[in-house]
């Protein structure tokens, strides 16, 4: 039986032609899968040669791949699942949302990920205490997030006067100085682009060492409450993790229902414990904002926290996000684009302050060289690091 193939065209010429099921094989495990060229080309069963070559670079599919059988680009996506999605889980999970996220759609990030927990494994020898840590777990969520906080030295009375992006960093140098390191999604300073399309908050990936929290929420454009967000997609992915569920994690944060899901339930909890919410008096705005702040979470959060132990009743509950909406929808008008930063800070919030300190210290005791440490920290081509800007933020 003859295989269906795909023309690969310069002008009217035909150059060669592939096997259309190793074409969409191979594209089907990357970022390009939802690619407005790669259906075009899907459908018309051909494509320009120079359109070809651009995707498989923009995918990092070696161009010879392309030429090997069905059988032999199966066991070479088999090998690149098994090393690139090594600390992740298949699914997702999808809180109050429609999501439909896959991850080759962030495969970029991924691969960039574990190559850097490839090389941090050989300078970190203990184990992280964080991974599977509650799988089996007869606590409940209070506990659970009690022991968490615990564990990696999280005290909320200490963020209280800080504002959202310092109780951030504080909570990513607590979870750092346990091993586990959280990137932040930075445009234009990440091995790929992420479309808004998707929904995606983030992800967690294991590793029995030196786990990641790769987080989305709240990324350059997003300019309204994005620390807030942020941090409520790490209590997500901090919940992932110790339960061992290292899915992709979509959530609507415009829902007003409240959730069920466990991760949603231990990120509530984690950062507004109820025996501390259970002391929060709000009977205005005001008092709203300030409890938000506190707690270091979005006003949003707050309301649905204070709903579901009771504080609220329904009628609060929608006065408070009926007001929330109305001022959403009136900065979206008036935003002109994002908060745009600086390369130093968006390398910086991407790869995680403490292992740009790390890597500096490799590269000062020679043990990379200048060209590793600029690919680990992905600098685009032809920027040249500048390791003296880093080290201020050390």
């Amino acid at each position: 039986m003859q295989t269906e193939k795909i023309l690969i065209k310069r002008g009217k010429e035909i150059l060669f032609s592939l096997d259309l099921g190793v074409f969409s094989l191979l594209f089907d495990s990357t970022v390009m899968r939802r690619s407005n060229k790669y259906y075009k080309a899907l459908d018309n069963k051909e494509m320009n040669f120079d359109g070809f070559r651009k995707m498989a670079r923009d995918a990092e599919v070696p161009y010879p791949l392309f030429f090997l059988s069905e059988e032999q680009a199966e066991n070479r996506v088999k090998d690149y699942v098994k090393r690139v999605f090594f600390g992740t889980s298949k699914g997702e999970i999808s809180i109050a949302s429609r999501g439909d996220i896959n991850r080759a759609d962030i495969s970029l990030i991924l691969k960039d990920l574990t190559r850097k927990q490839i090389l941090l494994k050989e300078f970190i020898t203990e184990e992280c205490p964080l991974p599977k840590c509650i799988k089996k777990s007869s606590l409940n969520v209070a506990e659970q997030a009690e022991s968490i906080r615990a564990i990696i030295g999280y005290d909320i009375h200490e963020i209280e006067n800080l504002n959202k992006e310092r109780s951030y960093n504080h909570l990513v140098n607590c979870l750092a100085r346990n091993n586990v390191f959280v990137s932040l999604y930075s445009h234009g300073y990440c091995p790929q682009d992420i479309p808004k399309k998707l929904c995606f908050s983030g992800i967690a990936i294991n590793d029995k060492h030196c786990p990641f929290l790769f987080v989305k929420a709240g990324d350059y454009d997003s300019s309204i409450e994005p620390w807030g967000r942020r941090m409520f997609t790490i209590g997500l992915l901090l919940s992932s993790l110790c339960y061992g569920e290292c899915k992709p994690v979509t959530m609507d944060g415009k829902s007003r229902d409240l959730s069920s899901n466990k991760h949603y339930l231990f990120a509530e909890e984690f950062l507004m414990p109820e025996y501390l919410i259970r002391h929060t008096t709000v009977t205005s705005r005001l008092e709203l904002d300030s409890a938000a702040r506190k707690f270091a979470v979005s006003p949003s959060a707050m309301v649905l926290r204070l709903f579901r132990l009771g504080i609220f009743n329904d009628a609060e509950k929608e006065y408070y996000l009926d007001e929330l909406e109305d001022e959403y929808q009136d900065q979206l008008q008036k935003r002109k684009g994002g908060n745009r930063i600086t390369p130093d800070k968006g390398i910086l919030r991407y790869n995680n302050p403490e292992l740009v300190k790390r890597y500096i210290d490799f590269f000062d005791n020679k043990r990379i060289t200048e060209r590793q440490l600029k690919h680990l920290l992905c600098y685009r081509k032809g920027e040249s690091v500048d390791i003296e800007a880093l080290r201020q933020y050390g």
